[in-house]
């Protein structure tokens, strides 16, 4: 007899074949946005007690989103207590993947002169917003000149030279994928987590280039 359960762990199977999927790829160049938002998980009070050592709490989901389609390259999830800098990199890293990314546009949460200096390498233009006590004398060239264009220019000004008001499709994207899905997670493994999310991530890239087309 097919039930819920049964229903459920089919899903979440084909979840786990998925992961490893890229979530799209193009030819050409590509500029991601990341950004991150926080989900709670379903009646986990108790669990994340257990899992995390901590009372109530959320999870946070890492997104580097197609600044031209709004598509999601890629996501990771993480705890709340890991800082959005710290996963960039690799988010970055997985996100090449899905194509020639050129440039990567994030807030003030991914200025980490390690990051910088980490696309810099790469070849990849970093379009971060610096801190406002960012030096202009030393650190990452990209980031000196950024710091120096908002002192001599202004925010406003910085902003529209350099593109960086292209980091709305992120908040775009985020608030249409809770939208269609909702803030929290059904799954409590974190194996089905990333299960649920591949799943939900596709289908919300059918729908995005569905769209867009």
């Amino acid at each position: 007899m097919i039930d819920y359960s049964w229903i459920r762990r089919r899903i979440v199977l084909l979840g786990e074949d998925l992961v490893s999927y890229n979530m799209r790829s193009v030819d050409g160049p590509v500029v991601i946005v990341l950004d991150s938002t926080g989900v709670k998980v379903f009646r986990s009070g108790s669990w994340l007690e257990r899992r995390y050592s901590r009372r109530r709490g959320y999870l946070k989901i890492h997104f580097a989103i197609d600044a031209r389609t709004g598509e999601i390259v890629h996501f990771e999830r993480t705890t709340d207590r890991v800082h959005d800098s710290e996963v960039a990199k690799r988010m970055v890293d997985r996100s090449m993947g899905a194509g020639n990314v050129i440039k990567v546009i994030g807030d003030g949460a991914y200025d980490s002169i390690r990051l910088i200096r980490h696309l810099e390498r790469r070849g990849i233009e970093p379009i971060i917003r610096p801190r406002r006590n960012a030096r202009t004398d030393r650190g990452p060239p990209s980031r000196r000149s950024a710091a120096r264009m908002i002192r001599d220019y202004g925010y406003r000004a910085w902003s529209r030279i350099v593109g960086y008001g292209r980091r709305w499709m992120a908040e775009t994207a985020i608030s249409r994928f809770k939208a269609l899905f909702g803030e929290h997670l059904l799954s409590r493994k974190p194996r089905w987590m990333d299960s649920e999310l591949t799943i939900k991530a596709l289908i919300y890239n059918m729908l995005s280039s569905a769209v867009t087309t």
